[in-house]
């Protein structure tokens, strides 16, 4: 399914440009774009987000953001959630090379957000001369160690744009949430002769974070990776990502599962620089050492690209396409699984609490409060000598199924609560749950590989406070 969601001159705007994409904890699917007066990347230009309460089938008239009237350029629009906020980061473009960082949230899924908040002092005294600065697209939620839980927005930045492209100071780094607020994590070495600039970020399978970069110096056709292993502190050295080659231009990258991570981008050889072609999705099962041939979302002209996924397992891919310019005249979402970009069927199973799959002992009773999964969750309070106990049973196929659970928002949820993943009466996982911490986000719970089809049960149990019973995801590989 694709779905048309601005236009070149919709609204009296130049053009569309410059995309980012998030989803938030009840699966609304937000979208953004600079809505361009001028062409130019410090020109005037105003800030749209639409909103999606259906899979993207229709989308929300557009909320201004920042812009209307006040001439400023507002640009790169980046996502991020964590739990029950939502965050979005933009730059304000004071000149061609004076960029300021503001962020502001949400925690109504889109319908209304806060006073902006300045984040330029991050990047005060920083070595590398660094004075136009942005995000773009969208941050991560760490599901794993090392830093379970560490929230992540890539940046890139450079100097003066009137310099030698090797000599504008290209470069990355990443920004973390931390318990006095954000703060710059770290960074990969700056290579002056690659220019990294516009860059995404995915988790891979050990816990690790794989940042994926176009280079800008040279006319690179080529992706560049490079890796962190402690959270986002420390980053190796860049390497070509010789099986990424496509037009220089922004990209999208997304961790699906531990077994998929895909990657959308105008995979076409350009004639010119104002032709960006070929928009292709490609998909990596080992952490992203190596890509597929790819399958071809729409053929001709197309610009910058993002992706995201929700709890169903839908994909969207944001992107630009049409017309004869590097911005494109059209920007489209479109939909898909995981089967249209691999070949094969993956299942999504969910097991909700008003499912036949859930099963309760004590005594619960149902609540409607924020992170829940679908229309209710339950809870039920521990006493002393008496605990309280969800199980979420669920038949999958062969092969390999990683586990996560949801919990919604609750006073006195338990801190203490247990989690063990089993097949049969033999346990595969076992984990300690503070359900007091990250309501409205999926917690991993382990990976079940079984030969042959079988019944797979999540066990949820505390022995004080309250337990918070919602929902179960059986992602396949």
């Amino acid at each position: 399914m694709q779905t048309e969601v601005w236009t070149r001159a919709e609204g009296g705007y130049a053009s569309h440009f410059v995309y980012g994409i998030g989803v938030t904890w009840d699966d609304t699917v937000l979208i953004a774009c600079e809505a361009r007066v001028g062409g130019g990347d410090a020109d005037e230009k105003d800030l749209l987000v639409k909103r999606s309460t259906d899979q993207g089938r229709t989308w929300s008239p557009d909320q201004v953001i920042e812009g209307a009237s006040d001439h400023a350029s507002w640009s790169n629009p980046t996502f991020v959630t964590d739990g029950l906020t939502t965050y979005l980061f933009y730059t304000q473009s004071v000149s061609s090379d004076l960029g300021r960082v503001f962020v502001r949230t949400t925690r109504d899924n889109g319908r209304t957000w806060s006073e902006r908040t300045e984040l330029t002092h991050l990047w005060t005294g920083n070595p590398h001369h660094w004075t136009q600065l942005s995000a773009i697209g969208h941050g991560i939620k760490k599901l794993k160690e090392p830093h379970r839980g560490r929230v992540l927005v890539p940046f890139h930045h450079r100097r003066e744009v009137d310099r030698p492209p090797v000599q504008r100071g290209y470069g990355n780094d990443v920004i973390l949430l931390g318990p006095d607020g954000w703060e710059i994590a770290g960074g990969p070495p700056l290579e002056p002769a690659r220019g990294t600039n516009e860059a995404r970020l995915a988790e891979r399978a050990d816990g690790s974070l794989l940042l994926i970069a176009r280079q800008a110096a040279g006319n690179n056709q080529l992706r560049a990776r490079s890796v962190s292993s402690d959270g986002g502190r420390s980053w190796s050295a860049w390497e070509t990502q010789a099986d990424l080659r496509g037009t220089v231009c922004d990209s999208g990258l997304l961790r699906f599962s531990d077994a998929h991570l895909l990657y959308s981008f105008p995979a076409g050889v350009a004639r010119s620089a104002q032709q960006r072609q070929d928009l292709t999705i490609k998909a990596s099962i080992d952490g992203g050492e190596h890509w597929n041939a790819g399958r071809m979302l729409h053929r001709g002209q197309a610009t910058y690209s993002d992706l995201a996924r929700d709890s169903h397992g839908n994909i969207y891919c944001i992107y630009g396409r049409d017309g004869t310019n590097f911005m494109g005249d059209r920007v489209f979402v479109a939909r898909f699984n995981l089967e249209w970009a691999v070949g094969r069927p993956v299942a999504t199973v969910l097991v909700d609490d008003r499912d036949a799959g859930f099963a309760a002992a004590g005594d619960w009773r149902e609540t409607a409060v924020a992170g829940r999964f679908g229309p209710t969750a339950r809870i039920a309070r521990a006493e002393p000598g008496r605990s309280v106990r969800a199980e979420w049973t669920a038949s999958l196929a062969a092969g390999s199924h990683e586990v996560l659970l949801r919990w919604p928002e609750c006073p006195g949820a338990s801190t203490a609560a247990t989690v063990e993943l089993l097949r049969g009466d033999q346990v595969i996982a076992r984990q300690a749950v503070d359900q007091a911490v990250d309501p409205g986000a999926w917690f991993f719970v382990g990976t079940v590989a079984l030969e042959a089809a079988d019944t797979v049960r999540v066990r949820l149990t505390a022995d004080a406070g309250t337990l918070v019973a919602d929902a179960v995801m059986f992602q396949q590989h």
